[in-house]
Protein backbone atom coordinates (compact mmCIF):
# COMPACT_ATOMS: atom_id res chain seq x y z
CA UNK A 1 0.00 0.00 0.00
CA UNK A 2 1.25 3.42 -0.77
CA UNK A 3 1.56 6.02 1.95
CA UNK A 4 -0.58 8.08 0.54
CA UNK A 5 -3.51 9.32 2.53
CA UNK A 6 -7.30 8.84 1.47
CA UNK A 7 -8.11 12.79 1.28
CA UNK A 8 -5.34 13.09 -1.39
CA UNK A 9 -6.40 10.09 -3.36
CA UNK A 10 -9.16 11.91 -5.21
CA UNK A 11 -12.35 10.06 -7.09
CA UNK A 12 -12.65 10.86 -11.42
CA UNK A 13 -15.65 12.92 -10.04
CA UNK A 14 -13.72 14.90 -7.39
CA UNK A 15 -10.96 15.95 -9.88
CA UNK A 16 -13.58 16.65 -13.01
CA UNK A 17 -14.72 19.04 -10.14
CA UNK A 18 -11.88 20.72 -9.48
CA UNK A 19 -10.57 21.38 -13.23
CA UNK A 20 -13.86 23.36 -13.76
CA UNK A 21 -13.34 27.01 -12.35
CA UNK A 22 -16.19 28.13 -10.85
CA UNK A 23 -17.81 31.43 -11.35
CA UNK A 24 -16.05 34.04 -12.26
CA UNK A 25 -15.22 36.57 -9.65
CA UNK A 26 -16.55 40.34 -10.46
CA UNK A 27 -13.99 41.89 -12.14
CA UNK A 28 -12.74 45.54 -10.24
CA UNK A 29 -12.10 48.36 -12.95
CA UNK A 30 -9.26 50.07 -12.33
CA UNK A 31 -9.24 53.71 -10.66
CA UNK A 32 -7.62 55.14 -13.50
CA UNK A 33 -10.81 53.88 -15.65
CA UNK A 34 -13.50 54.82 -13.05
CA UNK A 35 -12.49 58.15 -12.65
CA UNK A 36 -12.21 58.76 -16.22
CA UNK A 37 -16.04 57.64 -16.36
CA UNK A 38 -16.73 60.19 -13.48
CA UNK A 39 -14.86 62.98 -15.06
CA UNK A 40 -16.69 62.44 -18.01
CA UNK A 41 -20.24 62.12 -16.87
CA UNK A 42 -19.34 65.13 -14.60
CA UNK A 43 -18.75 67.17 -17.94
CA UNK A 44 -21.65 66.03 -19.92
CA UNK A 45 -23.71 67.22 -17.32
CA UNK A 46 -21.93 70.81 -16.82
CA UNK A 47 -21.96 70.81 -20.79
CA UNK A 48 -26.23 70.36 -20.57
CA UNK A 49 -26.07 72.88 -17.74
CA UNK A 50 -24.30 75.51 -20.09
CA UNK A 51 -26.08 74.88 -23.15
CA UNK A 52 -29.56 75.39 -20.95
CA UNK A 53 -28.74 78.64 -19.66
CA UNK A 54 -27.33 79.86 -22.89
CA UNK A 55 -30.46 79.26 -24.20
CA UNK A 56 -32.89 79.72 -21.99
CA UNK A 57 -30.70 83.41 -21.15
CA UNK A 58 -33.93 85.07 -21.85
CA UNK A 59 -36.20 83.39 -19.09
CA UNK A 60 -33.27 83.51 -17.09
CA UNK A 61 -32.12 87.18 -17.20
CA UNK A 62 -35.81 88.20 -15.00
CA UNK A 63 -34.38 86.37 -11.83
CA UNK A 64 -31.65 88.56 -9.89
CA UNK A 65 -30.60 85.10 -8.68
CA UNK A 66 -29.71 83.79 -12.20
CA UNK A 67 -27.91 87.10 -13.79
CA UNK A 68 -24.82 86.78 -12.37
CA UNK A 69 -24.42 82.96 -13.74
CA UNK A 70 -25.29 84.21 -16.96
CA UNK A 71 -23.18 87.15 -16.98
CA UNK A 72 -20.23 84.94 -16.43
CA UNK A 73 -21.40 82.34 -18.82
CA UNK A 74 -21.55 85.04 -21.45
CA UNK A 75 -17.93 86.27 -20.23
CA UNK A 76 -16.58 83.03 -21.53
CA UNK A 77 -19.18 81.98 -24.64
CA UNK A 78 -19.93 84.37 -27.58
CA UNK A 79 -23.22 85.51 -26.24
CA UNK A 80 -24.19 88.81 -24.49
CA UNK A 81 -26.80 88.28 -21.82
CA UNK A 82 -30.57 89.70 -22.59
CA UNK A 83 -32.14 92.24 -20.61
CA UNK A 84 -35.57 90.70 -19.03
CA UNK A 85 -38.36 91.68 -21.15
CA UNK A 86 -42.36 91.66 -19.74
CA UNK A 87 -44.08 94.19 -21.98
CA UNK A 88 -47.29 93.55 -20.29
CA UNK A 89 -45.45 94.76 -16.99
CA UNK A 90 -46.05 97.75 -18.56
CA UNK A 91 -48.76 100.15 -17.86
CA UNK A 92 -50.44 102.65 -18.71
CA UNK A 93 -50.75 105.48 -16.41
CA UNK A 94 -52.21 108.71 -17.89
CA UNK A 95 -52.49 109.82 -21.19
CA UNK A 96 -53.98 112.71 -23.18
CA UNK A 97 -54.73 113.84 -26.62
CA UNK A 98 -54.74 117.29 -28.25
CA UNK A 99 -53.72 119.38 -31.26
CA UNK A 100 -50.65 120.33 -31.55
CA UNK A 101 -49.71 123.76 -30.57
CA UNK A 102 -47.31 125.00 -33.50
CA UNK A 103 -47.97 122.41 -36.38
CA UNK A 104 -51.64 122.45 -38.19
CA UNK A 105 -53.18 119.75 -38.51
CA UNK A 106 -50.85 117.34 -36.40
CA UNK A 107 -51.43 116.21 -32.79
CA UNK A 108 -49.33 116.13 -29.86
CA UNK A 109 -49.89 112.82 -27.28
CA UNK A 110 -48.37 112.76 -23.82
CA UNK A 111 -48.61 109.74 -21.56
CA UNK A 112 -47.02 108.17 -18.81
CA UNK A 113 -46.44 104.57 -17.95
CA UNK A 114 -44.78 102.96 -15.36
CA UNK A 115 -42.72 99.67 -14.88
CA UNK A 116 -44.89 96.79 -13.08
CA UNK A 117 -42.24 94.38 -13.18
CA UNK A 118 -39.86 93.51 -10.30
CA UNK A 119 -37.11 94.10 -12.32
CA UNK A 120 -35.73 96.85 -14.37
CA UNK A 121 -36.46 96.74 -18.11
CA UNK A 122 -35.42 98.31 -21.28
CA UNK A 123 -37.45 100.77 -22.84
CA UNK A 124 -40.44 98.98 -24.88
CA UNK A 125 -41.85 100.32 -28.54
CA UNK A 126 -45.19 102.00 -28.23
CA UNK A 127 -47.66 101.12 -30.62
CA UNK A 128 -50.19 104.32 -30.99
CA UNK A 129 -53.63 103.07 -32.58
CA UNK A 130 -56.47 104.91 -33.65
CA UNK A 131 -60.22 103.08 -34.58
CA UNK A 132 -62.87 103.88 -35.89
CA UNK A 133 -66.43 104.26 -34.05
CA UNK A 134 -66.85 99.82 -34.84
CA UNK A 135 -63.31 99.45 -33.45
CA UNK A 136 -61.58 98.94 -36.51
CA UNK A 137 -58.13 100.22 -37.25
CA UNK A 138 -57.41 103.71 -38.89
CA UNK A 139 -53.95 104.57 -38.53
CA UNK A 140 -51.17 101.99 -36.60
CA UNK A 141 -47.38 103.17 -35.89
CA UNK A 142 -44.70 101.96 -34.15
CA UNK A 143 -42.16 104.31 -32.31
CA UNK A 144 -39.15 103.61 -30.92
CA UNK A 145 -38.15 105.27 -27.63
CA UNK A 146 -35.60 107.85 -28.78
CA UNK A 147 -38.93 108.79 -31.14
CA UNK A 148 -41.39 109.34 -27.73
CA UNK A 149 -38.83 110.04 -24.73
CA UNK A 150 -37.95 113.76 -23.57
CA UNK A 151 -35.48 115.45 -21.57
CA UNK A 152 -33.93 113.47 -18.85
CA UNK A 153 -35.45 110.10 -19.83
CA UNK A 154 -34.18 110.05 -23.25
CA UNK A 155 -30.45 108.99 -22.55
CA UNK A 156 -31.50 106.31 -19.76
CA UNK A 157 -30.81 102.71 -20.80
CA UNK A 158 -33.62 100.93 -18.29
CA UNK A 159 -36.89 101.52 -16.46
CA UNK A 160 -36.24 100.59 -12.89
CA UNK A 161 -39.35 98.57 -10.78
CA UNK A 162 -42.01 101.47 -10.23
CA UNK A 163 -40.79 104.03 -12.42
CA UNK A 164 -43.08 106.25 -13.95
CA UNK A 165 -41.98 107.62 -17.60
CA UNK A 166 -43.48 110.64 -19.13
CA UNK A 167 -43.95 110.44 -23.08
CA UNK A 168 -44.78 112.67 -25.82
CA UNK A 169 -45.59 111.90 -29.59
CA UNK A 170 -46.19 114.32 -32.46
CA UNK A 171 -47.95 112.74 -35.49
CA UNK A 172 -50.19 113.98 -37.91
CA UNK A 173 -54.08 113.73 -37.34
CA UNK A 174 -55.13 110.54 -38.75
CA UNK A 175 -58.66 112.33 -39.92
CA UNK A 176 -62.18 112.26 -38.39
CA UNK A 177 -62.61 108.65 -38.33
CA UNK A 178 -60.59 108.39 -35.55
CA UNK A 179 -62.59 108.56 -32.89
CA UNK A 180 -60.75 106.23 -30.01
CA UNK A 181 -56.84 105.56 -29.53
CA UNK A 182 -54.92 103.23 -27.28
CA UNK A 183 -51.70 102.47 -26.47
CA UNK A 184 -49.89 98.86 -26.60
CA UNK A 185 -46.38 98.21 -25.16
CA UNK A 186 -43.96 95.85 -27.21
Amino acid sequence: MSSRSSSEILSPVDAQTQAEPGPAAPRQPPLRETSALALTGLLLIALLLLQFIYHERDLLVRFPQTLTVIERVCAYLPCTPASARAPDQFHLVARGVRDHPEVAGALEITGTFSNGADFPQEYPVVELRFTDINGQPVAIRRFAPEEYLTGIASGAGMVVPGANVAMMIEILDPGPRAVAYEFSFL
